[in-house]
């Protein structure tokens, strides 16, 4: 604690988590082989103020967060990129994206399925006396809906939830992640099990809750984005529920179980009810699609 750098480093690791790049851009060289602080005045008053506050990463953190920088918006003006393109004075928010334990653990939250008590046991207990490689793919292919900090993460693995975000690799120290924006990424939105669940939940609790269209388009947004509809776009979202539900199908498989039970005389109004979860869950999953989900801005 009485090397003067070590209040710095840390200091420019929250600032890099907060605003997607530290005020040491090389955050994890502060020799003299690395980049020189874009502010080195404001770097010295957030270390000795964290300093002086016990070294509490929560009183730093809230520092920040209440500042003028971090409460601006992430919105261009001409004047502000003809002066500085590069956003050293951080004139606007600095818009980047959520890591990937943010957008996994966003969408297990909005959707209600996110196990917030801290899981109890050992994962090398589940591994011991198997085959390694086959314990292995089972553990990270049935991962728990508990927060990603609470994964495991096993050396040479990585949860298919994370790696695609470009989560760093674990066998590595890694001062500043990676911000990839790939093909991948959209097809994991779009296809894996865990954002279909979580699109599944949302819209059947959309659905238990809510009467009313309107209502619940607006849930929807302030669920998932943090915000009502803006313009036409609840007028956008009726149409496409109308036309899914129009168009849905029953889910692949429930006709040909070779259940021998008498139907329901209340089948064919189950059928409307599936077809309209449907039609939500798919708006839902939209919604965590957008770049808006995924971006902080």
């Amino acid at each position: 604690p009485s090397n003067p750098l070590t209040a710095r480093v840390w200091v420019n690791r929250v600032w890099s988590h907060l605003f997607g790049a530290g005020i040491v851009p090389t955050a994890d060289n502060f020799g003299t082989s690395g980049q020189v602080p874009d502010h080195p005045q404001l770097l010295d008053w957030l270390a000795a103020t964290f300093v002086e506050d016990g070294w509490s990463t929560k009183k730093l953190v809230r520092r920040i967060a209440l500042s003028h920088a971090y409460r601006l918006a992430a919105v261009d003006t001409a004047n502000g990129v003809a002066r500085d393109p590069e956003l050293v004075t951080l004139w606007r928010f600095p818009e980047r994206r959520l890591e990937a334990e943010a957008i996994r653990d966003s969408m297990l939250a909005v959707s209600g399925r996110l196990e917030r008590a801290r899981p109890l046991g050992s994962n090398v207990n589940f591994v011991e006396g198997q085959v390694r490689n086959d314990a292995v793919i089972k553990l990270l292919q049935e991962p728990r809906p508990v927060r990603s900090v609470y994964l495991p993460i096993v050396r040479g693995e990585v949860p298919e939830a994370l790696a695609v975000f470009d989560m760093a690799d674990p066998s590595f120290v890694t001062g500043t992640r990676e911000e990839t924006n790939v093909a991948t990424q959209a097809l994991f939105l779009m296809n894996d099990a865990s954002v279909l669940d979580a699109s599944d939940a949302l819209a059947k609790a959309l659905l238990a809750e809510i009467a009313d269209d309107d209502e619940r388009i607006a849930q929807a947004f302030v669920r998932v984005l943090g915000r009502e509809p803006r313009g036409d776009e609840a007028a956008a979202v009726k149409k496409f529920v109308a036309g899914f539900e129009v168009a849905a199908k029953p889910a692949a498989g429930k006709e040909n179980r070779g259940d021998k039970k008498p139907r329901a005389k209340s089948a064919p109004d189950a059928k409307v009810l599936e077809k309209r979860h449907h039609a939500w869950s798919a708006f839902v999953q939209t919604l965590f699609q957008s770049a808006e989900f995924r971006y902080l801005g």
